[in-house]
């Protein structure tokens, strides 16, 4: 079932009101968002992952029959764990790159595919020559003829070393329209929150949806419509004087709630007597 059309338009009109009043709260925080996306991005260093894979083969060295492709898959997962703990490993990769081994142990990450027997040798840096090097040095330190540590004879072989690295993280630019997205949010909730603790009436339009009936603007009423109005209020009413609440959205002077009160007197001698009216006003 289809909405009326004047429902859709008072639906509108209530989510429109508070970016047309609060534009400013909106715009704030969409470029507050926009500035701290930029200051994010540009005091955050870009990162570099480079990638060697390994791989426990099923067949060993002097191994007759090929061994089990259960075992081979077991040893990756044991090796993933080793490998960054074997000191002498780390010790030897670490000076085939040029760089500390405290450092490399920081940056490097082993995993093994789950039921398979590869090994995946991570390394994240600030620099992607650094990143490359490292990741290369312990895959050829693991895949030796003899490794050094832990690291069995013939137990790794070698699958792939990086030969570049790739830039992890967002984009300056995608950063920033991420920044001015979550602004934006910001922005409209605290639009839409500030509107419904704002409990003042400043316009006609607030008034009819606060009140849920029609409302009038007597700016723009000429005193014949004024009195048509009010005796329309008492037809629709069904009593002989009905009072008519009289609520003034911008300051009005005496003077003008006098020459209010006065339109809707009666027009000739002969003419019913108009709706009684309580007027809230203002001063000047």
């Amino acid at each position: 079932m289809t909405k009326p059309a004047g429902s859709i338009r008072r639906s509108l009109r209530r989510w429109k009101k508070p970016v047309q009043r609060r534009w400013y709260i909106v715009l704030t925080c969409l470029l507050l968002g926009v500035l701290a996306a930029f200051l994010v991005s540009s005091r955050t260093p870009p990162q570099y992952l480079a990638e060697a894979v390994v791989v426990v083969p099923a067949v060993g060295q002097g191994q007759t029959p090929p061994g089990s492709p259960d075992a081979a898959a077991k040893l990756a997962t044991n090796y993933a764990t080793l490998i960054p703990l074997d000191d002498a490993v780390m010790s030897a990769a670490a000076s085939q790159a040029g760089v500390t081994t405290e450092d490399l142990r920081d940056s490097l990450t082993v995993a093994s595919d789950p039921g398979t027997a590869l090994i995946r040798i991570d390394v994240v840096s600030k620099q992607a020559i650094v990143a490359v090097d490292s990741a290369t040095a312990v895959a050829a330190t693991v895949t030796r003829a003899i490794p050094p540590g832990q690291i069995a004879r013939g137990s790794l072989k070698l699958v792939t070393v990086p030969s570049e690295a790739v830039r992890m993280g967002e984009s300056s630019s995608s950063s920033l329209l991420i920044g001015g997205l979550l602004g934006l949010l910001v922005g409209l909730l605290a639009a839409f929150a500030l509107e419904r603790s704002d409990r003042r009436v400043d316009s006609v339009d607030d008034l009819a949806e606060l009140l849920g009936t029609p409302a009038t603007a007597w700016a723009t009423v000429t005193p014949a419509e004024a009195r048509a109005l009010a005796y329309r209020w008492r037809a629709l009413s069904g009593v002989p004087a009905p009072e008519v609440a009289v609520v003034a959205t911008a300051p009005m002077s005496r003077d003008d709630v006098k020459s209010l009160l006065a339109s809707l007197g009666p027009d000739a001698p002969g003419d019913a007597p108009a709706p009684a009216v309580a007027a809230a006003s203002s001063s000047a």
